[in-house]
């Protein structure tokens, strides 16, 4: 019946906009079903203007606040940052302090180890020198790294070479390499160095402890020997002496080029 009295279909229809209702694009009416439909939270906030087809730069203005509204409501909040940044100080604040932790530890385990491998006569002696190079020009050349210098009550430096090898015993090479760090620490230092000095020997894959041994250093005048007769070797002046010991042999780079590499004794 109202479909056959449009008197009467006209009264019913609702000629303003209303904020519940009407969703259509033109504020005088309510919405058709070819009307672009509106977000809920959006219906206050985004009016459509103009036809459907023809009011383009409307819709996408529309669409711009709708995409900057949803940005907004995906985006951090001040205090959600000042909680997050917080959280992270904290994070990096107690890595740092574990960080810290975990080195101090492992300091304090290296330096018990050193102690316990000292021998009897270093016991209370400080440790002065570690891995340190010195040089000298006088009385020769000399550029020298040592393992460990150790302070004695008196005052006077004693060093120790480090070596790990099968041969438990020390070599006329560890008293010369010795010999050159105490003209070197000696010249550069101005300290008093022992003509005695240590070789720690410990054994590859061995569990007992290293074994420390005392060895006899050369003097100064017995060093500036050598350092003459390396150079002189250098400036092919003088032929150079095959090794003292055969396994000397092993870890040279020139073994394939001389003649004695591989014999059992040495003249």
């Amino acid at each position: 019946m109202l479909c056959r009295q449009s008197a009467l279909r006209r009264g019913l229809a609702d000629p303003g906009a209303s904020s519940v209702q009407g969703q259509g694009i033109a504020p005088a009416r309510m919405g058709a079903w070819l009307d672009p439909a509106l977000l809920p939270w959006r219906t206050q906030g985004v009016r459509w203007s103009g036809a459907l087809a023809g009011d383009a730069p409307a819709r996408s203005s529309g669409a711009r606040r709708l995409r900057g509204r949803g940005e907004a409501d995906a985006g951090w909040s001040g205090t959600e940052m000042s909680d997050l940044l917080v959280d992270i100080g904290c994070a990096a604040v107690g890595g740092a302090v574990a960080l810290g932790l975990l080195l101090h530890l492992r300091k304090r385990q290296a330096r018990g180890v050193e102690r316990r491998s000292r021998p009897a006569a270093l016991r209370d002696a400080e440790l002065a020198y570690v891995e340190k190079t010195f040089r000298t020009t006088s009385p020769v050349p000399i550029a020298a790294k040592l393992d460990r210098a150790y302070r004695l009550p008196s005052g006077q430096l004693v060093l120790l070479e480090l070596k790990t090898r099968w041969n438990g015993g020390p070599n006329l090479s560890d008293v010369i390499q010795l010999s050159a760090q105490r003209v070197a620490l000696s010249a550069a230092t101005g300290q008093t160095v022992a003509a005695e000095a240590f070789v720690l020997i410990e054994r590859p894959g061995a569990r007992r402890s290293p074994v420390a041994h005392r060895v006899d250093l050369l003097s100064v005048d017995q060093v500036a020997v050598l350092v003459r007769r390396r150079e002189a070797i250098l400036a092919d002046r003088i032929s150079p002496r095959y090794a003292a010991e055969a396994g000397h042999c092993q870890s040279c780079a020139f073994r394939s080029q001389c003649e004695g590499a591989g014999r059992q004794q040495r003249s």
